[in-house]
């Protein structure tokens, strides 16, 4: 029987990254091998898919743009629309892994597999973590247990979704974690086992991004004790169409911040509060004017925002994609 083919798309990071010394993974060089060199790494790959490889760039994922983004969406809707393509893996960095999974999650309509893979530790080190999340990233895609379940992130035995899914620890391999909602399923080997049957996450429509228009800036202030509210008009007059406030717990801001962000919104200017606990929802209960987050992180708010402004969504509508979740 013929094998799956499973497209690859490579765009650098940890796992495709080098040092002289196998004990260093903190100093490395991230996006130092390519593609090629990678899969030669991982022949397994062969006994269960067919790998059709694509190397997107190579670098630190913290150097990828929006810009970036909207080509890989083109390159990885080309892809699914292949019939003989059954699912995409996609290489990164782990730093910003979350959210082009976001984006992708916002923008993507198939229900083949797209699965996200990185590393916390580079090609180089000893215990090296990259090849054999790779190896199940491509069993993951291959599978039709995968279909149907949205974006994924594929990662230390873990299967997780790309809305719940989020780096909590700088340095571990344990990672990426989805606090409140948990992981959709782990990986045994090469076999995807999954808790339960597909379920699509409550999500804002999927936006369309086909074409031409590039994702308007979105600016993430982070606030502290003692922060400056001033910040909110810097970002604005460096060109930002709208606003994410990584706030304290449940969204709380200071008395100063508040009164600048609702002035914000007063003159038309999205602003969006997160909070930087990494679990737990966002609501405001009409305590201001600013947009509640709902489940949706900082990173991943910026993301969201943005394709609401290229949608040229008002107020109430942008906010309606925050809060799906309450019906």
């Amino acid at each position: 029987m013929s094998k799956p083919k499973v497209a690859v798309i490579f765009t650098g990071g940890t796992i495709a990254g080098q040092s002289d010394s196998n004990l260093d993974t903190t100093s490395y060089r991230a996006g130092v091998l390519t593609g090629a060199e990678l899969l030669a790494q991982i022949p397994a790959v062969h006994d269960f898919c067919t790998p059709v490889p694509e190397q997107f760039r190579n670098v630190v994922s913290t150097d990828i743009t929006d810009a970036d983004l909207l080509a890989l969406h083109a390159l990885v809707t080309r892809q699914l629309a292949q019939d003989d393509i059954a699912g995409v893996v996609i290489t990164h960095g782990t730093a910003t892994l979350e959210e082009t999974a976001a984006f992708l999650q916002f923008t993507l309509r198939s229900d083949k597999p797209v699965v996200l893979v990185g590393a916390m530790r580079p090609n180089s080190a000893i215990s090296a973590d990259g090849q054999m999340n790779l190896v199940q990233a491509f069993a993951l895609a291959a599978s039709p247990q995968a279909r149907g379940r949205g974006i994924l992130v594929c990662a230390n035995d873990r299967i997780g979704s790309a809305i719940y899914i989020s780096k909590t620890n700088a340095q571990a391999v344990d990672t990426f974690q989805a606090r409140d909602a948990g992981f959709l399923g782990v990986m045994m080997g090469v076999r995807p086992l999954f808790y339960a049957q597909p379920a699509q996450p409550l999500l804002p429509p999927c936006f369309d991004v086909a074409g031409g228009g590039a994702l308007p800036r979105v600016a993430v202030v982070h606030t502290h004790l003692n922060d400056d509210p001033g910040v909110l008009e810097y970002f604005l007059a460096q060109g930002a169409s709208g606003l994410v406030i990584a706030a304290a717990g449940n969204g709380t801001l200071s008395s100063a911040m508040a009164r600048q962000a609702n002035a914000c919104v007063e003159r038309g200017v999205p602003v969006v509060k997160s909070s930087v606990c990494g679990a737990g929802f966002v609501w405001n209960e009409g305590k201001d004017k600013l947009i509640p987050a709902g489940f949706h992180n900082p990173q991943k708010s910026r993301m969201l925002l943005a394709l609401c402004l290229r949608q040229g969504m008002d107020m109430a509508e942008i906010e309606a994609c925050f809060t799906v979740q309450l019906g």
